[in-house]
């Protein structure tokens, strides 16, 4: 795909049940032009999140596969958060990061720790603030930006670096919901499968990403060619 360097990642999970069986599928991708596409996947054998030892070996196993790649930062929603991940995360060689943490963990700043939605419960809709500074989320040091959202929530970011847009660098998480939109609902059909097996729901995930990477540099040429002859 000849994605430039450095990396933007976006982590998670997509699920579903047919019948008895779980599909709980916990993948890794680079944003590309609005789309994660993925280098790492995992068949989880379990309903529900996944856990920060299964993220950390998921990490581990992707700087393995790609020990010299340069990565921007990783992106995670409020499942992939907590003291063990983002410690982790924080180790030499460390991974910056840019995660949503949840409304009810606490941010401390000059000594006092406060709940994220009491520190940020001033905001209104559509406005968003960074705080000064360095704080501590789970005792690691991090900056901090929130913005209210349409439907009246707080979305809240943290990152060790000091990086002014750290909504709009979490914003590019959505690359993966839209590679899980195209693998599910709007186009490729993951959802119908009735293979009950990991092994061969994990090859049937690769021919997946396969697929969505010709169809991809197809409509590049196609859209080329159609520009040079117009």
């Amino acid at each position: 795909m000849q994605i430039p360097e450095p990396w933007i990642l976006s982590n998670d999970r997509t699920t579903w049940e047919l019948g008895k069986h779980c599909y709980n599928i916990l993948s890794l991708g680079i944003v590309h032009q609005g789309v994660a596409f993925p280098v790492l996947w995992w068949i989880l054998d379990q309903k529900g999140n996944s856990n920060s030892d299964e993220r950390m070996r998921f990490i581990e196993e992707f700087c393995q596969i790609f020990p010299d790649a340069r990565i921007s930062f990783v992106c995670g929603d409020r499942e992939f958060v907590g003291q063990a991940w983002v410690r982790y995360l924080l180790l030499e060689p460390s991974m910056a990061f840019r995660l949503r943490i949840r409304a009810t963990d606490r941010i401390e700043r000059n000594g006092v720790s406060l709940a994220a939605r009491v520190v940020f419960a001033h905001l209104q809709k559509g406005q968003s603030q960074r705080l000064k500074g360095f704080c501590r989320v789970w005792g690691c040091p991090v900056s901090v930006e929130a913005l209210r959202l349409d439907d009246g929530k707080l979305l809240v970011v943290i990152s060790p670096d000091a990086s002014e847009e750290l909504v709009k660098d979490y914003a590019s998480r959505w690359g993966i919901e839209t590679l899980f939109g195209i693998f599910k609902t709007r186009g490729f059909c993951l959802e119908s499968t009735q293979m009950t097996v990991p092994e061969r729901k994990r090859k049937l995930f690769a021919l997946l990403t396969l697929a969505l990477c010709w169809s991809m540099l197809t409509g590049k040429r196609t859209s080329s060619v159609s520009t040079y002859s117009h």
